[in-house]
């Protein structure tokens, strides 16, 4: 069985990094909306983008951004909040613009800040969405009549509909670049904090109730339900599917709790009165019309939230998350349960920067290097098990032995074997056989012709460092229970080989690590991958049974 902690590093941090994001958004948020302050959205979005690009420029791991964006949305979509479709959207596209931003013009000050003043336009097309869809297509003619009075009123002309939504897309586009610089300032301390060992280590993690659904009866069929009714609802606006606000505020204590906040009734309330005076008067002409489009909008808007907050809440049954997370996406799945278990010790850590709006830089710098003390502290380490002997001692053949007696026991095995060929009892040559599929080329040869790569009297071919690195490669050793490296030598302690290849499972695979290396190089080999052998297995004193023996109690754990 491959173990459960084997969660590639990209998207530990990844985990890692989402989970701050929700941290900011449950504490943060929570605050700047309880005060009802303005622009809580934009001023969201701009700490989210500084802390993605924080994060991609203290790792500079290639993909953390976009995976933070979507493990934070899955994060908001199981918050305690009624709605959550739009701050799930508008958090996963902020990712995505920053991801290919950076992937575009670079990991440099230039693509984070022209990522950072794309992603943080994002507020505002999900807001001008999120009332389209709440209040219909009459709202956009009453933001254009509204434009209209005003720019009468202050006596110019010149000011539409169009200059405004400008100007304010302008505003976030600066205030994203501002993020921009911010983020590499924040990922910069972090770093020296980090390196200078004055970070305060984290207590220890425990998991997150976060998804603590207590008392909810989830069902499948009422969430099918609830998005026919939303469909025909919205078509049809019938007085019939008024009926279901009742049922929704009876059946979900989130929809009660949505309409206790006066906040909400203002809102719409203002919205459906200005659209019934404005459109009446100066539209239509007609003020009964106008008194009916706002009170049709007003139903609307409490039918859409009503009917959207029962839909968020359906969407949180462990069933349906399990269908799409567990079984479908394993290592986003294994990032999930990464994220919630850290975001106890995050929300702590925030919550201990009692000067975050004045300082908010050194705050989210001391939060950040926190982070990567949990991210330091929850690697777990490979079983790394050393199989040495002089030349020709059998070490390839005793792990060619121990293979079927893996297989046999349920462990899956990868890496590469080198195969010896003989001629007249002289050595001339070996073969590589990646494990996994089975394939054999031929590595090198004593009379090859000269590719550039030698060691000792053979030659390499390009061909079989391709296949060797593809069988080492992540993808490949992250489906096994065991890695075989057979073997390190001269062209690894030159950087060359398998020298790569091995520094990256040493950093990122979490299974059982088996390396084939002659007796007189163990200390070399030590010292420079930095490795902490669990064994070292000495040939011809140990059998494949013996290594079968070591191996099987690590995963039956």
């Amino acid at each position: 069985m491959i173990q459960a902690s084997a969660i590639h590093q990209r998207w530990q941090k990844a985990a890692l990094l989402g989970s701050v994001w929700a941290s900011l958004e449950i504490v943060v948020g929570s605050f700047l909306h309880n005060m009802t302050f303005p622009f809580t959205g934009t001023i969201l979005s701009g700490l989210g983008i500084a802390l993605l690009i924080a994060g991609h420029s203290l790792w500079k791991e290639r993909g953390i951004v976009w995976r933070a964006g979507l493990i934070c949305a899955v994060m908001k979509s199981v918050s305690p909040s009624a709605v959550i479709f739009g701050p799930m959207i508008g958090i996963a596209a902020e990712a995505f613009i920053v991801e290919i931003a950076i992937r575009m013009l670079g990991a440099n000050a230039f693509g984070y800040i022209i990522g950072g003043a794309i992603a943080c336009t994002t507020p505002i097309i999900q807001k001008t969405i999120a009332y389209l869809f709440t209040y219909g297509m009459d709202v956009a003619l009453l933001f254009g009549k509204l434009v209209e009075f005003a720019s009468k009123s202050v006596k110019t002309t010149t000011l539409g509909p169009a200059d405004v939504i400008a100007a304010v897309i302008g505003i976030n586009l600066i205030w994203g670049g501002i993020s921009g610089v911010v983020g590499m300032k924040v990922g910069k301390r972090a770093a020296i904090i980090s390196e200078s060992g004055q970070s305060n280590m984290p207590r220890s993690v425990q998991r997150s109730n976060f998804l603590d659904d207590a008392g909810i009866h989830f069902s499948e069929l009422l969430l099918a339900a609830h998005l026919i009714v939303l469909l025909f609802g919205l078509v049809f606006q019938s007085l019939f599917f008024l009926l279901y606000i009742p049922f929704c505020f009876y059946h979900y204590q989130q929809v009660r709790n949505k309409f206790r906040r006066w906040i909400f009734w203002v809102e719409i309330g203002t919205v459906s009165v200005l659209a019934g005076i404005v459109l009446g008067e100066f539209v239509l002409a007609d003020r009964t019309t106008g008194i009916l489009i706002g009170l049709q909008m007003f139903f609307r808007a409490v039918f859409v939230v009503s009917t959207f907050t029962a839909i968020s809440v359906e969407l949180r049954n462990p069933v349906i998350l399990n269908y799409l997370f567990k079984r479908r996406m394993k290592n986003f799945s294994l990032a999930i349960d990464a994220a919630f278990g850290a975001l106890p010790s995050i929300i702590d850590s925030l919550q201990q920067e009692k000067t975050f709006f004045r300082h908010p830089i050194d705050s989210l710098s001391r939060i950040l290097s926190h982070t990567n003390e949990i991210y330091k502290q929850q690697l777990p380490a490979s079983n790394v098990f050393i199989l040495s002997g002089e030349k020709g001692s059998g070490k390839t053949s005793l792990l060619l032995e121990l293979l079927p007696e893996l297989t046999v026991n349920k462990i899956t095995a990868g890496g590469i074997l080198q195969l010896g060929l003989w001629k007249e009892g002289t050595r001339y040559g070996y073969d590589l056989l990646n494990i996994e599929t089975g394939t054999v080329v031929p590595l090198c040869r004593t009379d090859a012709p000269d590719w550039g790569i030698t060691a000792g009297p053979f030659k390499f071919f390009p061909e079989a460092f391709r296949l060797g690195r593809t069988a080492l490669s992540q993808s490949a050793v992250g489906k096994c229970d065991v890695v075989i490296i057979d073997e390190i030598g001269p062209l690894e302690f030159d950087g060359n080989g398998w020298a790569d290849s091995l520094a990256e499972i040493l950093q990122s695979y979490f299974g059982t690590i088996i390396i084939v290396v002659r007796s007189s190089s163990i200390d070399d080999i030590i010292k420079k991958f930095e490795i902490s052998p669990t064994a070292i297995w000495n040939t011809p004193n140990i059998t494949a049974a013996d290594i079968l023996n070591q191996l099987i109690p690590i995963h039956e754990k």
